[in-house]
């Protein structure tokens, strides 16, 4: 319920001080259906999962660019994060989408060239295992493994993730402002 959330993300953002930034984190279609969600938030996060919505990895980029630059165009002049971007190591097929490591390794590779190209702020899922999502989520969520295809060096800027710093998730997500460049 828009509204129900609407009112802790209003309740966060009196109990912290202006310079930490409080948004809440939805797929890309939940901010356009219910757009007074970002009425209230200092930006918007994002999520866009291209495997999720059965697009192949060839049309991937293509669908995150277009989702990105939809939401962008709703809500001119507010901060946009991608909260959740990532491809599946393994898992069944979803349509047109093969969870498979050549495939992640290709998203992953691709993307953050995207990302570098448009200035896109973002996380990439998953880092790790994550075995008790396998009850909703099958194997895909299980085993997400988002660099499990791609090398990158321990210390590295990831997207918006600097090393050493921490995101954790809650309902209502905070986010310090991280500036771009190393």
């Amino acid at each position: 319920k828009a509204a129900e959330l609407n009112q802790y993300i209003q309740r966060v953002r009196r109990a912290l001080p202006t310079r930490i930034k409080v948004t809440t984190a939805e797929p890309w279609h939940v901010w356009l259906e219910y757009p007074e969600l970002a009425k209230h938030v200092d930006i918007m996060s994002i999520h866009l999962l291209p495997y999720w919505e059965g697009i192949s990895v060839d049309e991937a980029l293509k669908f995150v660019s277009d989702r990105y630059n939809q939401v962008h165009k709703r809500f001119p002049g507010k901060p946009i994060v991608i909260g959740e971007v990532g491809w599946p190591s393994e898992g069944r097929t979803r349509r047109a989408a093969e969870a498979s490591v050549a495939s992640q390794a290709y998203f992953i590779r691709s993307f953050m060239t995207l990302a570098a190209q448009n200035g896109y702020d973002y996380y990439i899922i998953e880092a790790y295992d994550q075995p008790w999502k396998e009850v909703t989520e099958g194997a895909v969520g299980a085993v997400h493994l988002a660099v499990e295809g791609v090398a990158v060096p321990v210390g590295e800027q990831v997207g918006a993730v600097h090393p050493g710093e921490l995101l954790v998730e809650l309902e209502v997500t905070l986010l310090a402002r991280v500036p771009r460049g190393g």
